[in-house]
């Protein structure tokens, strides 16, 4: 691994894990987080961190200045953009990257009504539907906030300063907000959803711990109408160099490097 410099795509509870066997295998990486959130979640990794977001052109530039030559791309599954601008920007550099990505099922019962956009699941939200539970995180905030005017909106936040700025500023106040960091299990959730007591759930697919069937299966046990926002479709595998599945996947290329 001493050739290796190694850049870590990630800011995702996910990501942390990785980072995680990382550092128990000993290997140096620098990762790479967008927000406020990510950063703070990465707190007590060994590994360097960098906060913010990069375009193509950005990206090609750190990469080069900083002779990457080893690329792990563990970020959010709905970060589609920035999946493509990784794999665009390493192809342009022949630098090799690797998928961390656990698999994810969509879930299907009369409850649960699976869409492919952000545009869709409003557009599935009835006009009987008055209280909205967001449980999407804030990257379309903005989106849900122009297309359901009307509508009660309560968002599931990041507790950091960044997020709760950006949410006041589209005009969500303390009423609709529940800012705290998951993962949530199905009892809390429940507990959640027995006390605000929404019309309808939003969600997106995606394989975090404690974060997308957890939020769902209770939403199928009470009876609540819940709107899934499929993930994005991987980019095309050959594109990679490997795609790990589980952690186990993961800790076992580690180990390989460290031979």
């Amino acid at each position: 691994m001493s050739d290796k410099k190694l850049l870590v795509f990630g800011g995702t509870n996910n990501s942390v894990m990785l980072c995680e066997a990382l550092d128990n295998y000993t290997h140096s990486y620098t990762l790479s987080v967008a927000s406020e959130a990510g950063e703070q979640i990465s707190q007590h990794l060994a590994g360097s961190l960098i906060r913010g977001r990069m375009d193509f052109n950005e990206m090609i530039h750190y990469l080069r200045d900083n002779y990457i030559n080893m690329i792990i791309d563990s970020a959010h599954a709905h970060s589609d953009i920035l999946h493509q601008n990784i794999l665009c920007a390493a192809q342009e550099l022949g630098i090799p990257v690797i998928r961390f990505e656990p698999p994810t099922e969509m879930v299907y019962d009369p409850m649960v009504v699976n869409v492919r956009s952000v545009s869709e699941a409003c557009h599935h939200v009835a006009a009987s539907m008055k209280t909205v539970l967001l449980t999407t995180g804030t990257k379309e905030l903005d989106v849900f906030c122009e297309s359901l005017p009307d509508k009660r909106l309560i968002a599931r936040i990041m507790p950091t300063t960044e997020v709760m700025t950006y949410c006041e500023s589209l005009g969500l106040g303390i009423n609709n907000l529940i800012a705290m960091r998951g993962p949530f299990s199905v009892a809390f959730n429940r507990a959640l959803y027995e006390q605000i007591e929404p019309d309808v759930v939003i969600t997106k697919q995606c394989a975090e711990t404690g974060s997308f069937l957890d939020t769902v299966k209770p939403c199928v046990e009470m009876g609540i109408p819940c709107i899934v926002i499929a993930k994005p479709k991987l980019p095309v595998e050959a594109n990679y160099s490997q795609v790990l599945e589980s952690l186990e996947d993961a800790e076992a290329l580690f180990s390989e490097w460290s031979r």
